[in-house]
């Protein structure tokens, strides 16, 4: 049997050592800029970061009133008053005459029972209906208390009005019994305008 040999793919020993003797290391980074560096890259100046919070202004202000004028629903965060842990829900929202966050509750819900000895909450706006990732998308949280609104309130038709206006199928059961409204009043919130942008807002910057 005949083999052949190819001195390429089956170097011989000494062709082996010679090749391995003329290798060349070339560094990453050109000689250069290595030498005028001087110091190690840990140790290297890195660029300020950009503040996380940006300044509020107009645009800020119109991107939060339009989240509140558009949205009809919101995740509520509350405490359990049973265990005492952080809960969450998701409820109607909309907005009253006065443009003021409302709601409809039953009093069947856990957040109706937690909310009446402890009002402190929070909600979470975000735009609905959006394609592609939603956290790239404007979303607003707003901490504050909730107010149960009195069965004789003279605002009462008024809410009702506003409400049916964005929660038509509400009709069916907006007139039972144990089914009330509540009045959110805002202390502070926090917008999230996208990567990069973000505004803390007072309930002035919202509602006035």
């Amino acid at each position: 049997m005949v083999r052949f040999t190819c001195p390429h793919l089956h170097p011989s020993p000494r062709a082996l050592i010679k090749t391995q003797a003329s290798l060349v290391i070339r560094p990453l980074y050109p000689l250069p800029l290595i030498a005028s560096l001087g110091q190690p890259i840990t140790e290297l100046p890195m660029p300020d970061p950009s503040p996380p919070i940006r300044p509020t202004d107009d645009q800020a202000r119109a991107l939060a009133r339009g989240l509140l004028r558009t949205a009809t629903t919101a995740a509520l965060a509350f405490t359990n008053p049973e265990s005492a842990a952080p809960a969450i829900s998701l409820i109607g929202f909309g907005l009253d005459k006065q443009g003021k966050p409302t709601s409809l509750f039953s009093d069947l819900a856990v957040h109706t029972q937690a909310l009446r000895p402890n009002p402190d909450c929070a909600l979470l706006l975000s735009e609905s209906g959006q394609k592609g990732d939603p956290m790239a998308s404007p979303r607003l949280s707003l901490t504050g208390r909730a107010t149960f609104v009195a069965d004789n309130d003279a605002g009462l038709p008024d809410l009702r009005q506003s409400w049916l206006a964005t929660h038509p199928k509400a009709r069916l059961y907006i007139g039972f019994a144990d089914f009330h409204f509540v009045r959110f009043t805002i202390s502070s919130a926090f917008l999230n305008g996208g990567f990069g942008r973000a505004f803390r807002l007072s309930s002035a910057d919202l509602f006035s």
